[in-house]
C-alpha cells in the first residue's frame, strides 16, 4: 500500500469477464427456453396412441429427453440449438402452444430422419468400396493398349 491507494487482487475465477457474462446470460436465456418448451410438449402430450396426435408420442417423448439431458453431446446441443431456434421464430410468428408443439415434434422426426438416412448413406458408401465410374476409370488406365 504505497501512497495511500490499495490494489485488488482477484482470483482467477473471481475477475470480471464479459464474455463470460454473455456465456452465462446466453446458458440462462437457452435453458428457460427449453424449460418452455418442455413445458408445452408436456401441455400437449397426446394422451394414447388412438388420439389424432397418436402418432407423435414417441417423437414427444424422445425430443422432451434429449432436451431434459444435463449432459448431451455435441451432436444432441447442436440438434437442441436448431430446435430451440425454430421454437423462437414459432413464438415470434404468434404461433399457438398447440401448433408449437406440433410445428417443433415434426422438425425433430425430420431431423432425426434426415440424420439416419445420412448415417445409412455413409455405411453403404464405405461397405460398397470404389463406386462404378473408379472402376471403369482404372479399367481404361490399365487396358490402353490392346493385348492379343
Amino acid at each position: 500500500l504505497q501512497n495511500g491507494t490499495s490494489h485488488q487482487v482477484h482470483a482467477p475465477s473471481q475477475q470480471p469477464n464479459s464474455n463470460q457474462g454473455e456465456f452465462n446470460e446466453a446458458n440462462i436465456i437457452k435453458s428457460s427456453q427449453v424449460k418452455e418448451l418442455i413445458s408445452i410438449l408436456g401441455e400437449n402430450m397426446p394422451s394414447d396412441y388412438s388420439s389424432p396426435l397418436g402418432q407423435q408420442i414417441n417423437d414427444i417423448m424422445s425430443l422432451r429427453l434429449v432436451l431434459l439431458k444435463s449432459n448431451r453431446s455435441t451432436e444432441e446441443e447442436q440438434l437442441v440449438d436448431s430446435i430451440l431456434l425454430l421454437f423462437s421464430s414459432y413464438l415470434k410468428a404468434g404461433r399457438s402452444r398447440s401448433d408449437i408443439s406440433q410445428m417443433v415434434t415434426r422438425d425433430y422426426a425430420f431431423h432425426l430422419n434426415d440424420h439416419q438416412r445420412n448415417q445409412q448413406q455413409q455405411l453403404e458408401q464405405r461397405h460398397r468400396g470404389p463406386s462404378f465410374s473408379n472402376q471403369l476409370h482404372y479399367l481404361s488406365i490399365n487396358s490402353s493398349s490392346p493385348r492379343f
